[in-house]
């Protein structure tokens, strides 16, 4: 396998800068900010449900691949052969890489589109994309290409999960509970996969670096800060009201670019600023622990108030009616 992988990554590390910008657009793309930018907009311009739906699902493949990433261990290829070309100078540690994330989010978001999608023509180009966002990967030397096949294969078996989730009972009774248990249960079942994953890492022998073990956490603690703000905001919206949106004239570009806005100049900062003391302060394990956590809440309330105190905002401007359940409109 390492051969057919070194092969296969030879032949696509063809020095090109078109093949560079168009692969790190790619990238972009699949990111984690490329995901938060497509949740806004359809958030804010289209649907709140889908939207909500759509995070809970892109927040579970998170968690899902940095929890087999934390079993696997397998470095990335830059790290470990010096033929790949590093097209992006990375210079430290970014995270394991199998399986690859960009490849399983992608797959995990496509094959939850092709449910609502009638059209065979944007299935195609849907299924084009998330090619090429795989493709990218290995273009940039950033995943072997059986690490990026394990991520659309994990991106599709995530989508299956959820499904049979969905449909259980036990799913059933929780939708039944009152929304406070709801929202506890949420945040205390995120906060313990978070304390998993940090005993995994400590087990293993990862708190030797600060740094190490904030790039091997990240990921996860987003992932479950994402999960769980983004439904308990949605949990205590919906408990009360059904939200329908304003579809006159300009109205979702005004969504857009005021919740974005709000949203992003608010907490886009401080998530830089704990990205930033991770590295000038990589001396010990606690300092690590305490910005994990720092980057979880910061991330969680940032989910929380795009599915809740946005829509209260929103609101009050006349851009969406929050109406108590029971009124005889649809939602949008």
């Amino acid at each position: 396998m390492l051969f057919l992988d070194k092969t296969i990554t030879t032949f696509f590390q063809y020095d090109n800068s078109f093949l560079l910008r168009l692969s790190t657009f790619f990238d972009f793309l699949g990111s984690s900010t490329g995901y938060i930018l497509l949740l806004l907009i359809i958030l804010f311009y289209i649907d709140y449900r889908l939207a909500l739906n759509l995070a809970i699902i892109l927040s579970f493949s998170f968690i899902i691949n940095s929890i087999l990433k934390l079993t696997f261990r397998l470095p990335r290829p830059f790290e470990t052969d010096q033929t790949v070309k590093n097209y992006l100078r990375i210079n430290r540690f970014i995270g394991y890489g199998m399986p690859s994330g960009h490849a399983q989010t992608a797959s995990s978001l496509f094959f939850e589109l092709t449910k609502l999608i009638k059209y065979k023509i944007i299935i195609i180009l849907l299924a084009l994309l998330v090619l090429c966002i795989g493709l990218s990967r290995i273009y940039l030397g950033l995943h072997w290409p059986s690490q990026v096949l394990a991520g659309f294969t994990m991106g599709y078996f995530a989508i299956k999960i959820i499904d049979r989730f969905k449909t259980s009972q036990f799913f059933t009774q929780f939708l039944s509970m009152s929304c406070e248990y709801k929202i506890t249960a949420t945040t205390v079942f995120a906060l313990l996969i978070t304390l998993g994953g940090l005993t995994n890492m400590m087990i293993l022998g990862d708190a030797s670096s600060s740094l190490s073990i904030f790039a091997k956490g990240k990921e996860l603690f987003s992932g479950c800060a994402l999960l769980s703000g983004s439904a308990c905001g949605g949990f205590l919206l919906r408990n009360k009201f059904s939200i329908r949106y304003n579809r006159y004239l300009f109205s979702g570009s005004l969504r857009f670019i005021t919740g974005s806005s709000i949203l992003l100049l608010t907490f886009i900062p401080l998530l830089l600023l704990i990205k930033k003391l991770s590295v000038n302060n990589a001396t010990n394990s606690i300092t690590a622990i305490s910005l994990l956590y720092a980057y979880f809440f910061t991330t969680y309330i940032f989910a929380f108030s795009a599915f809740y105190f946005i829509q209260h905002f929103f609101n009050r401007l006349g851009l969406v009616f929050l109406e108590p359940k029971g009124t005889q409109h649809n939602e949008a």
